[in-house]
């Protein structure tokens, strides 16, 4: 018997917290009909079925809604993919402007596609588009911060850029994430001689 009051005990405890808690409602009917309650046992076993239509009615929509953003979220990965490799097929035939349309259409789709995003900044670095190179560059520094070669990259186009301060921090964080890198710390003194 005090088992069974303290399960109601707690059941009471979780509808006061959540009062469409649809399972606390059952236990509270299955705890008061073995305390033998049982006016108050079919008051809940009432309210418990009125749940389950509500839950029977709702539930299935929200499942999808969640499977329906899934399916969008894998899809538009994939699309992005696609585009990203369309790109590379239209750069290698010398179409550098449609290339560059698929790469920024699939950096839309998937805002965490570093793929595109390194052809585009490759792109921008061969025709001297530095800005637009170094926004990029920034999106790929932000997606993965422990790239010591997207530092790098940074460094190198903020120097075409005439921000050596800025360049020298770059190469610093390079330098940070592979300290027996020499090459970077060649390029650190060759920047740091500009000053």
């Amino acid at each position: 018997v005090q088992q069974h009051e303290r399960a109601k005990q707690s059941f009471i405890r979780a509808l006061q917290i959540n009062p469409n808690y649809t399972e606390a409602c059952y236990g509270m009917a299955s705890a008061c009909a073995r305390l033998g309650q049982t006016d108050e046992a079919a008051k809940y076993r009432k309210i418990f079925t009125d749940m389950k239509a509500r839950d029977f009615q709702t539930l299935p929509d929200e499942r999808d809604y969640v499977l329906h953003q899934s399916l969008l979220m894998k899809s538009r990965h994939r699309t992005a993919k696609v585009r990203t490799n369309a790109g590379i097929m239209y750069y290698e035939r010398g179409q550098r402007q449609t290339a560059e349309t698929h790469w920024l259409r699939a950096a839309e789709l998937d805002p965490a596609n570093t793929g595109c995003r390194e052809e585009l900044m490759t792109l921008y670095q061969q025709n001297a588009r530095d800005r637009e190179a170094l926004r990029i560059c920034n999106q790929l520094r932000q997606l993965v911060p422990k790239n010591a070669q997207y530092h790098m990259c940074a460094a190198t186009l903020l120097t075409r850029m005439k921000r050596i301060e800025d360049a020298l921090h770059a190469v610093k964080r390079a330098i940070a994430l592979e300290p027996k890198n020499a090459s970077f710390r060649r390029i650190h003194a060759q920047i740091q001689a500009r000053q």
